[in-house]
Formats: structure tokens, C-alpha cells, sequence
């Protein structure tokens, strides 16, 4: 539905929201008592930061950073804000399905030239972190950095075929996974490396020693209408005539770019779109190429 639509980049406002947030409880814990300070592992402190970040999170279970978006008229979103949850919803894919008509739908942003649903953000920050747990319980249990992340993967695949994706919306989104992944990676970057965003100093106080740059995680495999879906068959019918309406497009200059663009990122896929492209190939993935638009209306 943004095809066609110019979309001003907000990276600027999330990053910003992520690093106060971050600064503000780094300084908070700076502050607590020096013997209650040595005691907090840098993990601890970077649980507490995430917490942060949905400290104003209400009960509708939409994460504080999405409704930011939702809610704020001033962020470059589309559908815009004057549209209503029904409008949302008519100008999707997913119009003829009852079942998206029961829930708040997802609306698309542009992080540094990438279009994505804001649902991505929550993937990052919170699927994101369970995949980090995931990887660290393999850790401790003495799997290889490779095996851990391939079993935090698994983890994503089976949430995708069971109450995350197939139960629930009868698709299974591999733009999903990529962003679960990318979060994997946002948060071992709090604690690890040589470039960890979280330092210890010497006095026991924290130090935040780089900004967070959410063009480091965001990538054209966020994109869905770029990293294709699977789908059941039951939903399938119901998306395939609004994918139709969408074939006059594939040759349009705006595709064009947005393609020239989305193609910087060739040879520089990560992990796991190999690892799901492997899947697929053994026949353990459903392929998403039955519901590309290239097979959907052949060139």
C-alpha cells in the first residue's frame, strides 16, 4: 500500500527515543549506592534499559515506540493518522479477511530508505530480546556461537508456524524473522564485542560508549512486500486478488528505485535469510516464491 507514496525517513526521532531512554537509566543507576552498583552484571543493566523503553506501555499490549507513531500526527507514517483502524485495514492486503478486521493493523514507516511495518520495531526490541535469551541459554550450555544462533532461529521458526504466524494470521513472515534476528544482534551488542554499548568504568559507574543507530539492524529484508510471506492456503485466496491490483506496478519507475536501492544490500544478506534460504531448499520452510508477484503475474 506505500508503493508509490513518498515517505519522509523518521530514523532521527527513534534513535533519539532509544538513546535518551538508554542515557536516562544509565544516569539512574549511576546513582544508586556504590555496593549496590558492583553488583549489577552488565546484563542486569541492560535488562533494565529495555524495560525503559516500554516504561509508558498501556494495556492494549502495543509496545510504547509503535504507539509513538500511532499516536503522534507530527511522524511521517502511512496510511496517515487521519485514517481510521477500518481505513487501515481497506487499504491493505488483507481487506477481504475478517480476522484482520478484529485487531489494530500495522502501519509502514521509512527507516533509512527502508519501508517497513512499525510492528518491526517491536520485533527489534522485544522478539529480539527473546531470541538473545534463547542464544544465551545455549551459550551457557556450552553450544558454539554459530549453534546458538541457529537455535534462537529455530525458536523464531517455530513461533512463526505456530502462534505467532500460521495459527494466528495463516501467514508466515519471513520479514518477521529478519527483524527478530536483527534485535538478536541490537541486543548482544549491549555486552559484547569490542564496540559494547554498555562499559563498566573502574569506580563501578556505567558508561554508554556509542549511540544506537537502528541503520545498523534495518534492512530491505524488513520490507514484505520485498521479502515475501508463505501462506496457507485459506488465506492465500483471500490476499491474491488485492496482490493482482498490484501487477500494473512492476515495471513502474517508483518499484525501480526503490529496487536500485534495496539492491546495496546484495552479498551482505545476513545469517538468517541464508540460513531460511537453506530451509527452503531442503524443504523444511514453505518457499514464499508461490506468492512473489514475479509468479503471481509473470512479467
Amino acid at each position: 500500500m506505500l508503493w508509490g507514496k513518498s515517505l519522509n525517513d523518521i530514523s532521527a526521532y527513534l534513535n533519539s527515543f532509544l538513546n535518551q531512554r538508554t542515557w536516562q537509566t544509565i544516569q539512574a543507576i549511576n546513582q544508586l549506592p556504590p555496593q549496590q552498583r558492583q553488583q549489577l552484571s552488565c546484563d542486569e543493566v541492560h535488562k533494565k534499559i529495555l524495560d525503559s523503553y516500554n516504561k509508558n506501555k498501556g494495556l492494549d499490549f502495543i509496545s510504547e515506540i509503535e504507539r509513538r507513531i500511532y499516536d503522534d500526527p507530527q511522524l511521517a507514517r502511512y496510511p496517515p493518522i487521519t485514517y481510521s483502524k477500518f481505513d487501515v485495514i481497506e487499504a491493505s492486503i488483507y481487506k477481504r479477511s475478517q480476522l484482520f478486521k478484529l485487531k489494530m493493523f500495522g502501519i509502514n514507516i521509512n527507516i533509512n530508505g527502508i519501508h517497513l511495518g512499525v510492528d518491526k520495531l517491536d520485533h527489534i526490541l522485544r522478539t529480539g530480546y527473546f531470541y538473545f535469551e534463547h542464544y544465551q541459554k545455549q551459550r551457557q550450555r556450552g553450544a558454539s556461537l554459530l549453534d546458538a544462533e541457529i537455535a534462537a532461529i529455530k525458536k523464531g521458526i517455530t513461533q512463526e508456524k505456530t502462534y505467532f504466524g500460521y495459527w494466528v494470521s495463516g501467514v508466515f513472515s519471513y520479514a518477521d524473522l529478519e527483524a527478530n534476528y536483527q534485535g538478536l544482534r541490537f541486543h548482544q551488542n549491549f555486552c559484547s564485542g569490542n564496540q559494547a554499548y554498555l562499559q563498566r568504568r573502574n569506580n563501578n559507574t556505567w558508561r554508554f560508549s556509542r549511540l544506537i543507530d537502528l541503520k545498523y539492524y534495518v534492512n530491505p529484508w524488513f520490507d514484505e512486500s520485498y521479502n515475501t510471506s508463505a501462506y496457507l492456503q485459506h488465506r492465500f485466496k483471500s490476499v491474491y486478488p488485492e496482490l493482482k491490483q498490484y501487477c500494473a506496478w512492476q515495471k513502474s519507475a517508483w518499484l525501480q528505485h526503490r529496487n536500485q536501492y534495496y539492491q546495496h544490500w546484495q552479498g551482505r544478506e545476513s545469517f538468517s535469510v541464508h540460513y531460511l534460504q537453506q530451509q527452503q531448499e531442503y524443504g523444511k520452510l514453505d518457499s514464499p516464491m508461490p506468492f512473489h508477484l514475479n509468479t503471481i503475474c509473470p512479467m
